[in-house]
């Protein structure tokens, strides 16, 4: 028998009630954890604390996305995540920005990846890492986009200028390099749709299964998603099932979006983990409030499958 934990990206909000979903409603309740630990919650410190590392490389998000991308990078480049925002009537970035956008730079590579989100690799750039400020989506908070521009380098500025549009603009930040892990775990697996999962799976050496419909967002394969995380049971002690949608379409501020998915992860992929002889855990990374489109700090409910009598 393994355990198999299943991190909800994004699932908890004010509006979060387990009793609204038939399978969750089933788990027991076991506790409360606190997933960000002080720090911004985001979806990568958030989930390598839920596998018990506490102490996270400052540098690492961009770096695990390349790898969970499969962009080569060599340890001299510097990395970052590039996220695309409309921007409203009063030039602040207001929603993700899913539009196809292409752009060349000067000494590096731009990466379009899956909607909204890209990658940019400055070559030879790492030595900048620590002398660069940037500003993520999690400090938009009704900033303008000229507030938001990456300083300490001539070159993310002009990067960062050359991607304003008149109704967008892109983000640098998530600054990296290239990062040894702390730990390694090469008998567990991995089911992800997410880039920056995918990259984190192979950084801690675990299997990353090889998935055909999944995507990181409501359009994944569900069924695929939890089957292939019952494969994997079979074969190793732990698999950390990650299901990202509903905080994306939380991000889009679209709550009925995010309660439908809620719901097909309860029916799709629950009922089948329940059924199944495995331990069974359920939590999130973080919450996402779809009223503000805002990640959420706060403790995160920890949810296990019930002891048969």
């Amino acid at each position: 028998m393994a355990k198999i934990l299943c991190i909800i990206d994004g699932m908890t909000d004010s509006g979060f009630f387990p009793k609204n979903y038939k399978n969750l409603s089933q788990m027991e309740f076991f506790g409360w954890e606190d997933t960000a630990s002080g720090r911004t919650p985001e979806t990568l410190p958030c989930v390598l604390h839920l596998l018990g590392i506490k102490k996270i490389p400052y540098y690492l998000r961009g770096y695990l996305e390349a790898l969970g991308a499969g962009i080569p990078v060599e340890k001299e480049d510097l990395i970052l995540r590039g996220s695309r925002y409309f921007l409203d009537e009063n030039h602040v970035p207001s929603r993700p920005c899913n539009e196809e956008f292409q752009m060349e730079i000067e000494g590096g590579r731009y990466y379009p990846l899956e909607g909204y989100q890209s990658l940019f690799v400055f070559l030879k750039g790492a030595p900048l890492v620590e002398k660069i400020q940037t500003f993520g989506p999690h400090e938009i908070k009704g900033r303008k986009v000229e507030e938001l521009q990456p300083t300490g380098h001539l070159l993310l500025e002009k990067v960062f200028q050359k991607g304003m549009q008149k109704d967008s603009c892109i983000l640098l930040w998530g600054e990296s390099v290239a990062t040894s892990p702390p730990k390694r775990y090469k008998n567990w697996g991995m089911v992800t749709g997410k880039n920056l999962l995918k990259g984190m799976g192979k950084w801690l050496e675990m299997e990353v299964a090889s998935l055909e419909g999944a995507t990181g967002d409501t359009d994944t394969d569900l069924e695929e998603k939890g089957k292939k995380a019952l494969e994997l049971a079979e074969r190793f002690p732990f698999v950390l099932l990650h299901i990202n949608g509903a905080d994306e379409a939380s991000h889009r501020r679209n709550f009925k979006e995010k309660e439908e998915f809620l719901q097909k992860i309860d029916q799709q992929v629950l009922k089948k983990l329940l059924e199944s002889k495995h331990e069974i855990l359920v939590t999130s990374d973080h919450g996402t409030d779809p009223k503000t489109g805002e990640h959420l700090g706060d403790l995160q409910p920890m949810y296990k499958k019930r002891d048969r009598p």
